[in-house]
């Protein structure tokens, strides 16, 4: 992998990651929200906590008309969590949304390291330059400055190998342990009879 190449790995991994962790935080709050709704009918059927309920249904509410008008789609599609259920498909789905929020800051952090040993390598070229032109030599005709590389083409420079090459903190081995774990969820469920 070369230079340019990274620097484009590193941008898809760090804006997929930040995409995938803040669709799946609106569905994961959004269901959280339904479900304080639903514990807020429960306690307003309460005679002793009817106030409380009424006032977590009117919380809830509000904030459903501040943000449906953006949201509206996320309203209607989060997943209906069961609390008396446990292997049911909305709190499937929610823990599947756990994993892909994971899943995102996994991508994110593997994309910001990426960059930093980018960063790391420009450096190193404007160090070098910097150094032959004060050796008195015969310096470079075009400067590398780490900001604006753009004259000189060293995007086409191998990258060293990184430190750490697991595989588990790879995105590509992150997405597949989230996708293992909601099926093996979901088998156990339905193994167990519970779904």
């Amino acid at each position: 992998m070369n230079i340019q190449q990274a620097i484009s790995k590193s941008r898809l991994y760090i804006w997929g990651g930040r995409t995938l962790v803040v669709i799946s935080s609106a569905f994961y709050f959004i269901a959280l929200l339904l479900l304080l709704y639903k514990v807020g009918q429960e306690m307003s059927r309460m005679t002793f906590m009817y106030q409380a309920g009424f006032m977590l249904q009117n919380f809830v509410s509000r904030i459903y008309e501040v943000t449906s008008p953006f949201i509206e789609y996320v309203w209607r599609y989060a997943p209906d969590l069961n609390r008396h259920e446990i292997f049911s498909y909305g709190n499937l789905w929610f823990l599947g949304l756990l994993g892909l929020m994971l899943t995102g800051k996994q991508l994110v952090a593997t994309g910001l390291i990426l960059r930093r040993r980018v960063q790391k390598q420009l450096d190193r070229m404007e160090e070098w330059q910097w150094r032959r032109s004060m050796e008195g030599g015969a310096a470079a005709s075009t400067t590398i400055n780490s900001k604006s590389i753009g004259q000189v083409n060293v995007y086409q420079q191998p990258m060293p190998e990184g430190p750490d090459k697991s595989w588990w903190k790879e995105p590509l081995g992150s997405i597949g342990i989230s996708i293992f774990t909601g099926y093996l969820v979901s088998v156990l469920a339905k193994i167990t009879g519970m779904v």
